[in-house]
């Protein structure tokens, strides 16, 4: 075993570790599940590299979970950590530092977002600390946001190398069938969860002048906070009536696809990087998707030449014109394919080596 791989559960975690079986050597790699959602919910692969601690969320399995993992970080040439949210990790980290020259840090945005926190009780000042100290030493930083590897080092002091890589499959382009037929109305997705980060009662206000136009609001919100999901659907409701739609239940990763294929239209009002795998589907379709401009998401697409739409200013609903969407479409199919993550997984650890 080079390469150990810690990571929580997640509806990606189990095609990433297909992914690395299919275009690596398997015996090379060796995946630790600590946490996350259940695996009723998202089912791990059963492989002999696959081992499901149970979360760290007590000190009794925090102590039992430490006691396993060192073994395991002593052999590894490499640890790459895929969240710095699993619980007790940055713990872990900060009494056993020696082991963060090896490690690198696949970045998901709320482990990196969460360090502007208002609360001012010592015990989040600790906690900060100890990340500092951890994240200043870690040999490695994944992502493919180049702003927020700048906020890892304005932010934390983060010392380690830029990864550019894409990290997963959630972040490539797929081929999608669009509806051959064409629709009179103009379909609008607003957000991509539950989380009251989407800003979503911002958006539908800017949307209330279309109300009388012909147009499909869809917004998903089957995930996240319950209370917000709820505050959402009636403001919507009675803002838009029939025409706004929310997505209480969670859908089938196909069928959501699917889903997305509809949509002329996408709003994301988030201050941070989020819904990444929505954004780049729904670019990737050709269709028009607005971001904020002051966020390190934005920065991104416009250095790959894509074209995007500002949510801080007033909303069309015009759809995107043919050559926009033509050139869109292109440079998201040949960035963000599942090609080039496998060449920038395939330079992490071949880097590695080297070191």
């Amino acid at each position: 075993m080079k390469y150990l791989h810690i990571m929580k559960n997640e509806k990606f975690i189990a095609s990433f570790i297909t992914f690395i079986h299919t275009h690596f050597n398997p015996d090379e790699h060796l995946f630790i599940i600590l946490g996350g959602v259940s695996q009723e919910k998202h089912p791990v692969p059963d492989h002999p590299n696959v081992i499901v601690i149970k979360s760290m969320n007590s000190p009794l399995r925090y102590f039992s979970a430490v006691k396993q993992l060192k073994p395991y970080f002593e052999q590894a040439e490499k640890v790459i950590i895929h969240s710095l949210l699993i619980r007790g990790i940055i713990d872990f980290f900060f009494y056993n530092l020696r082991f963060c020259t090896k490690a690198y840090w696949v970045v998901w945005g709320g482990d990196l977002y969460d360090y502007p926190a208002k609360k001012k009780k010592l015990k989040r000042q600790f906690y900060l600390y100890k990340k500092r100290q951890v994240i200043k030493r870690i040999a490695g930083l994944i992502t493919y946001i180049r702003g927020d590897y700048e906020l890892a080092r304005r932010w934390y002091g983060a010392e380690g190398s830029y990864h550019e890589c894409l990290m997963y499959q959630s972040n490539t382009y797929k081929a999608i069938p669009l509806p051959e037929t064409a629709k009179e109305e103009v379909c609008i997705q607003v957000g991509n969860s539950a989380n009251p980060t989407n800003n979503h009662l911002e958006i539908l206000q800017k949307l209330r002048p279309y109300a009388d136009e012909k147009i499909k609001i869809i917004c998903p919100l089957s995930y996240g906070s319950k209370q917000h999901a709820k505050k959402v659907a009636a403001t919507g409701k009675a803002w838009f009536g029939d025409k706004f739609q929310p997505l209480m239940t969670f859908l089938p990763y196909e069928e959501y696809l699917n889903s997305l294929a509809e949509i002329d239209i996408a709003v994301f009002n988030h201050k941070r990087q989020q819904a990444m795998g929505n954004i780049i589907t729904l670019l990737g379709l050709g269709k028009k998707v607005y971001l904020r401009s002051d966020i390190s998401t934005w920065g991104l697409f416009e250095e790959k030449g894509v074209r995007l739409f500002d949510s801080c200013g007033p909303l069309s609903i015009e759809r995107l014109p043919a050559e926009t969407e033509a050139a869109n479409c292109q440079r998201i199919q040949t960035l963000f394919s599942d090609a080039v993550l496998q060449t920038q997984w395939a330079e992490i650890f071949q880097e590695s080596e080297q070191r």
